[in-house]
């Protein structure tokens, strides 16, 4: 890995010394341009359509990671964020009753918020 290269693309990097990466990192100039492209892809030609002529770069990322971890690509999702992500996969938990949920006190607020949401909505 080239901490140099990965600086060089990340413009905040310039300006500061970024340790808030829990709520957000600062994006390297890739994932600016990819969005800033996709976005102006979208606003000219619709959303179905943006996501349908870009549908091979989308699929390819599904299969880097899959790659990239030593899994299949049915197995990615990709959210927001690591809230979303985490929510999603707490609501597909069949939760009942007196089930225990292992954290710790320095877990995120936004995991927190919802293990407290389904104690009084279940009783876990």
């Amino acid at each position: 890995m080239n901490i140099e290269r990965l600086r060089a693309e990340t413009p905040g990097c310039a300006e500061r010394i970024h340790l808030n990466n829990a709520g957000s990192a600062l994006m390297p100039e890739p994932v600016i341009r990819t969005i800033q492209d996709y976005i102006t892809l979208e606003s000219r030609i619709g959303g179905y359509e943006a996501a349908e002529a870009s549908r091979d770069a989308i699929e390819g990322s599904y299969r880097s990671v899959a790659a990239l971890i030593g899994t299949s690509p049915g197995n990615i999702a990709f959210t927001e964020n690591a809230t979303a992500a985490a929510m999603q996969a707490f609501s597909s938990i069949p939760f009942e009753r007196d089930d225990v949920i292992l954290t710790t006190r320095n877990d995120y607020a936004s995991n927190q918020i919802q293990f407290l949401s389904l104690r009084a909505r279940l009783g876990v």
